[in-house]
């Protein structure tokens, strides 16, 4: 059923581009998926949260775990009453995570950052695609970020280990990006470096909310297990499997 519905697709897109060539187009949208590219990258978009997500190989496929994080997320933003209430999606590849959460609760100020300028530019894309008015700013981690501008942290980093890494699925070791995927320190890297820099640029009160690898759960609580962290709550995806972690500061 799932094959059929992407062939259908992909015939639509090559009908609607190619309008004077579409069997030949659609016979070539057709090879790639045969090869095993993913259905996303073909048609270039999917759905996403309410927003329509352009995508391409320099940025990850959003997983309906992220729509998960997102959907607790914004439930926990609207029951905060922050006169000026800012958010940050680090690491945010295409921003379907910041640009979800700006769809769901407008009144947010919205920060989409990353380090890969070729993530930036889909980002970009992504906002202007969707009409949402959002910040986006391209740096290294938090080097751009501003001291204590920080409400509400979304983080969908690279976690993968290497040896997780080599077990992947060829169509996600071959179409996706590897440097958005793969972490040093087993997974952990970008964690630890959270639990150092983020003290610097978040608010009193701030809330985050984390997407993690499905064996990081202790190794998270244990990260952040300083007194400055408070409410640290590890949550499981609905194969029941630990994929999310919460905490707040003080």
């Amino acid at each position: 059923m799932s094959r059929n519905r992407d062939l259908r697709d992909l015939r639509l897109k090559a009908e609607q581009l190619f309008p004077g060539n579409t069997e030949d187009a659609y016979l070539s949208y057709k090879g790639r998926l045969e090869k095993g590219e993913p259905i996303a990258y073909i048609l270039e978009n999917i759905e996403f949260f309410g927003n329509t997500i352009h995508l391409n190989r320099d940025v990850l496929i959003p997983r309906m775990e992220s729509e998960i994080l997102l959907e607790m997320a914004c439930k926990e933003i609207k029951h905060r009453s922050f006169e000026n209430k800012a958010l940050l999606d680090l690491c945010c590849g295409s921003g379907a995570l910041g640009l979800g959460a700006k769809r769901e609760c407008p009144e947010l100020l919205v920060t989409l950052s990353d380090i890969s300028s070729d993530a930036i530019k889909v980002a970009t894309k992504n906002s202007e695609v969707n009409n949402l008015d959002v910040q986006i700013i391209q740096g290294d981690f938090l080097e751009k970020i501003e001291d204590q501008s920080v409400d509400f942290l979304l983080f969908n980093p690279p976690y993968i280990s290497k040896k997780e890494y080599e077990s992947l699925e060829c169509a996600v070791q071959y179409f996706e990006p590897k440097q958005a995927l793969l972490a040093p320190e087993k997974g952990l890297f970008f964690y630890r470096k959270a639990q150092e820099e983020l003290p610097r640029v978040l608010k009193s009160g701030a809330q985050l909310f984390f997407e993690i690898g499905y064996q990081q759960g202790a190794a998270l609580i244990k990260i952040f297990s300083s007194t400055f962290w408070k409410n640290t709550r590890v949550l499981k995806d609905w194969s029941g499997l630990d994929r999310f972690f919460f905490l707040e500061i003080q």
